[in-house]
């Protein structure tokens, strides 16, 4: 975990920060670093060049990332199933459901479902709430279960 991440764990996590969890993930399953670099017009931080590079974070479109910006749960969990689809985990098809399932973006619905299926993501039980902030803890949770899912299966 990222010395920038421990303590002020209620905080909402930043994009940038999230990266930083994401990459750490990344390297410990592949073994070994990210040389792929993309680029933002917008930071030079190293982990989200890292992901840019294979193409798990795309930014908004016109050249920017918004680092400082806030992560909701959908667009961790869709960071998250991306990575691991390039990881070359493969997950079963499936529609999210939860009882908010109408809220989800549609640019998140397949990685929410998929994830759902798998068992990795639960929501709380009845709802996924996808537009809620992201903090510091629900990420360091997050990379925890899909280290604990994916190395045990």
């Amino acid at each position: 975990m990222p010395q920038s991440l421990r303590g002020n764990y209620q905080a909402d996590i930043l994009r940038y920060e999230f990266c930083a969890l994401a990459v750490g993930l990344y390297e410990h399953l592949s073994g070994k670093p990210i040389e792929a670099r993309g680029s933002f017009d917008d930071t030079d931080d190293i982990n989200v060049q890292k992901l840019a590079g294979l193409g798990i974070v795309k930014g908004d479109g016109t050249g920017k990332f918004n680092p400082d910006g806030i992560f909701s749960r959908e667009m961790a969990i869709t960071l998250m199933y991306n990575m691991m689809v390039q990881l070359g985990y493969t997950f079963e098809d499936a529609v999210p459901d939860f009882a908010d399932a109408d809220a989800i973006s549609p640019w998140a619905a397949e990685a929410i479902g998929a994830l759902q299926k798998a068992g990795i993501i639960q929501g709380d039980g009845t709802n996924f709430k996808p537009k809620e902030d992201y903090t510091r803890e629900m990420g360091i949770v997050t990379v925890m279960r899909f280290l604990e899912t994916l190395t045990d299966s």
